[in-house]
C-alpha cells in the first residue's frame, strides 16, 4: 500500500506540473478516482516491492553494507549542482527519512553492481568450459 501511495503521489505531482493552473489540475483530478489510480499502479507497486525484497536479500547474502561516509558523499554530490541554498538542502537531505532513502539507493546500486560482477564471472566460466570441451 505504501508503494502504491508513493506512485499515486508521484503521478499527482507530475499532473500538477503538467497543467497551467490549479483549476485545470482540479478538473484533471475529477476525471479519475482514487480507486482507478490504485488499480492502475498496483501491478507496478507489486513489481517494485518484489524487486526491492530480492535485492535486499542479495545484499544481505553478499554482506553489502552502506557507511555513513557513503551517504554523506552522495548528499554532497546531489547538492553540488544546486543553487545558493546548499546548506538548507544539506540539512533537509540529512534528516532520518532522507538518509534512509539515500542508503537504500546506494544499497541498490551496490547490489546491482555485485550481481553484474557475479553474472560476468559466471559467463566467463561457461565460456571456458565450452572452450575446453
Amino acid at each position: 500500500d505504501m508503494e502504491i501511495n508513493n506512485l499515486i503521489a508521484q503521478h499527482l505531482q507530475n499532473l500538477r506540473m503538467s497543467v497551467k493552473d490549479q483549476k485545470q489540475y482540479e478538473l484533471m483530478l475529477e476525471k479519475i478516482s482514487r480507486d482507478e489510480l490504485i488499480n492502475r499502479y498496483r501491478p507496478l507497486a507489486i513489481k517494485r516491492v518484489n524487486s526491492a525484497l530480492v535485492l535486499q536479500k542479495v545484499a544481505e547474502k553478499e554482506n553489502i553494507e552502506i557507511k555513513d561516509t557513503e551517504i554523506d558523499a552522495e548528499i554532497e554530490q546531489v547538492i553540488q549542482n544546486t543553487g545558493n541554498s546548499k546548506d538548507e538542502q544539506r540539512k533537509q537531505l540529512k534528516n532520518a527519512k532522507n538518509k534512509d532513502y539515500i542508503r537504500d539507493v546506494i544499497a541498490t546500486r551496490k547490489t546491482v553492481h555485485r550481481l553484474t560482477e557475479i553474472a560476468q564471472s559466471t559467463k566467463k566460466k561457461i565460456i571456458k568450459q565450452k572452450e575446453t570441451k
